[in-house]
């Protein structure tokens, strides 16, 4: 394909860096970050890269697309190859086959968390979740920062010694714990390792979301490195990610990719309207073919419905299900249906399980939902599941019992209902934007604050669509408050979005009523595709 005069510019700047080369690319949602990181390549013939993707389909995928001089691998697979193959033998994918040997080799450890009436099998998954906690930062010793938060501090100090105890059988090359790939690449970052030579560039592709080990190993490298990402598709903060783009400094600033191929100006227009009140410099370039926008709540023609929140995509699964469409509920209906009937249970004074197997109590549920230390706001996705059973109390599990009859894959569905996490970096002829979304923009005593997490959900669901965007009007009212929180008063140059302005954004083809007929072809034959 034709390199647009940006991806261009980008190319220049490779060929012009040299060893020397520092590069960052802010790259807005469907604008071609592999496409511009081949062409980098292409450009410098002579040098030698190394493409650090997240997973291994990302990995196969590149190397189908890349040229000769790229050498595409996940970072797990560089550290299997330097430290992770001494414990093949020990390799797991499952965090619970820590319990039974914390059961066997840590019985004193175990039962020292256990205390206070927790079980031993609690006990473990709060020792399990300390561990992965402490497997993801930059930290080299295990320490209070890494206990739940709502672990009191007896509790936590307790929880922090087991979970050393256990990292140290991990590291024993001669010792039978169970080993994650998470904690070889934790080995060989506290190694001090190098992902490649100096004589190498490093690209890096979804900056946005590194955790500080990639992070760090990025940092490290002492040769020519490229990173790209959209810091507005940073979901992940509450995992430990960190924006890359934002923490790592080069010499120049960051050259932006801002013409989209995947849709056009009507889309384009909702997605720029968020940037602006960010108070982003660049916009969105749309594509050349017509994205229509409405705003509207029909989700009965669409082939995607994106949620905030696992409530939402429950309320979507089964209202389409009552339509008598074929859903598919993005990573399985069925892990969703586990995970409520599982809070249900601790909701009524009974053990949970899976994810939830953590948490001894409701109370103590909730406490991780809501955050109880300094500095800590708790998690996002368990606020929702507190809220959504409290909410709903009984009704959550006739739902549930409804979602059992979505179909197992999108091929043979009608609709995929997701929330946007899981949608990230996936699009689709035709999307709804659904109604639970919040505002962004908050004023407090006079002060502006901007939650930029909640800005980048709302980014990412209105970067979907390549045909069709349809906005549910309860999303539409949280941007005119997030707009109105940021312009009070009219006539200080940027007017608030109000009902006039929300119609103007939809599209002039489409109005704010969507029509009836279904175009393009059959939902069974699209299937949702990754786009760089």
């Amino acid at each position: 394909m034709e390199l647009t005069h940006e991806q261009l510019a980008i190319c220049e700047a490779a060929k012009a860096g040299g060893d020397k080369l520092a590069l960052k690319i802010q790259a807005f949602a469907g604008t071609g970050k592999t496409t511009t990181l081949a062409a980098i390549a292409e450009a410098c013939p002579r040098q030698r890269f190394l493409y650090v993707v997240f997973n291994r389909a990302a990995a196969d995928s590149a190397r189908a697309r890349m040229p000769s001089n790229v050498e595409a691998r996940t970072a797990h697979s560089i550290a299997f190859r330097k430290i992770g193959w001494r414990y093949e033998s020990r390799l797991t994918q499952r965090p619970w086959a820590w319990l039974p040997f914390m059961r066997e080799k840590m019985p004193r450890a175990l039962n020292a968390v256990a205390a206070g009436g927790r079980t031993r099998s609690a006990a473990g998954a709060v020792i399990i979740k300390t561990l992965e906690h402490f497997i993801r930062s930059a930290e080299r010793e295990v320490s209070l920062d890494h206990v739940p938060s709502w672990c009191d501090v007896p509790l936590a100090r307790t929880a922090a010694d087991a979970a050393a105890d256990l990292w140290n059988a991990i590291r024993d090359p001669n010792g039978s714990s169970p080993v994650s790939h998470d904690c070889y690449l934790k080995m060989f970052f506290l190694g001090d390792h190098q992902m490649a030579d100096a004589n190498r560039t490093l690209l890096l592709d979804e900056a946005q979301d590194a955790d500080p080990i990639i992070l760090g190993l990025f940092e490290r490298h002492a040769g020519p490195r490229v990173l790209v990402g959209d810091s507005y598709q940073q979901l992940y903060q509450w995992r430990g990610a960190v924006n890359a783009l934002g923490r790592i400094s080069v010499d120049a600033a960051a050259m932006p990719l801002t013409q989209t191929f995947r849709f056009g100006n009507g889309a384009a227009r909702w997605a720029n309207r968020v940037l602006e009140l960010l108070e982003e410099k660049h916009r969105i370039a749309p594509a050349t073919h017509p994205t229509s926008a409405a705003v509207s709540d029909n989700s009965r023609e669409v082939d995607a419905i994106l949620t905030r929140t696992n409530a939402g995509a429950l309320d979507e699964a089964v209202k389409a299900l009552e339509h008598r469409r074929k859903v598919y509920v993005m990573g399985g209906a069925e892990a969703l249906v586990r995970l409520i009937e599982s809070a249900w249970k601790l909701k009524n004074g009974k053990k949970g399980s899976g994810e939830l197997a953590v948490f001894s109590t409701w109370d103590e549920l909730k406490s991780a939902a809501e955050g109880n230390r300094s500095g800590d706001d708790g998690d996002p996705s368990l606020k929702i599941l507190v809220k959504l059973i409290e909410e709903r109390g009984p009704r959550v599990l006739a739902m549930c019992a409804r979602l059992r009859e979505c179909v197992e894959s999108p091929e043979t569905a009608d609709v995929t209902v997701s929330t946007v996490h899981k949608a990230k970096g996936l699009e689709w002829p035709r999307v709804l934007v659904g109604a639970d979304f919040n505002r962004f923009i908050r004023r407090e005593y006079g002060v502006v604050k901007r939650d930029h997490e909640e800005a980048c959900v709302i980014y990412v669901a209105l970067t979907r669509a390549r045909q069709q965007l349809l906005i549910h009007p309860e999303c539409v009212k949280e941007l005119k408050a997030s707009s109105d929180a940021l312009n009070p008063e009219v006539g200080n140059g940027k007017a608030p979005i109000d009902d006039a302005t929300a119609v103007k954004l939809a599209s002039a083809t489409a109005g704010s009523r969507v029509r009836s007929r279904r175009s393009g072809p059959s939902a069974k034959a699209r299937s949702n595709v990754r786009s760089g």
